[in-house]
């Protein structure tokens, strides 16, 4: 092998001393956010989906804002985050991360207090096509800054 090519599969296997890992088009990534629209809030009703309205990123167009819903391009490992913002005191702001349906995690925001933030952080192994939301349990109003998170970990 001549040293130009030896060099250049060098140059292409490390990158600043670092081994380059090549991408393969997996990047599915999503952060969207209730609105950018002002003080608009979202109120799904009791086992509605939180339709957020706000497109952050949305690498693999794998989340789809008309539904709310982020499904599963491929098979992996998956992390969802979600902060959500209750609006008024006295009444409390119940909400699940849910996959197909069931719930994974909760995010009870309290009762107690104007403006209170609950959030909730999960890694799930999803098979493609598994479909995963924002489920509100108690019918109240999702405040404009809430926002919901997910990312593709490894495949």
């Amino acid at each position: 092998m001549c040293l130009t090519k030896f060099v250049a599969i060098l140059f292409i296997v490390y990158v600043n001393g670092q081994a380059a890992v090549p991408s393969v088009g997996n990047d599915i990534a999503f952060t969207v956010k209730a609105t950018n629209n002002g003080n608009v809030d979202l109120s799904p009703g009791v086992g509605g989906v939180v339709k957020f309205r706000t497109e952050i990123t949305n690498y693999g167009n794998a989340f789809d804002l008309s539904t709310g819903v982020f499904t599963a391009p491929v098979d992996g490992m998956y992390l969802f985050s979600a902060s959500m913002y209750n609006v008024f005191a006295g009444q409390k702001l119940d909400t699940d991360i849910q996959k197909n349906g069931v719930p994974e995690v909760n995010m009870y925001c309290s009762a107690s207090i104007q403006y209170s933030a609950c959030s909730a952080t999960v890694v799930l192994r999803l098979a493609s096509g598994d479909r995963i939301w924002i489920a509100d349990n108690s019918g109240q109003l999702v405040d404009h800054d809430s926002s919901f998170t997910g990312v593709l970990l490894n495949s």
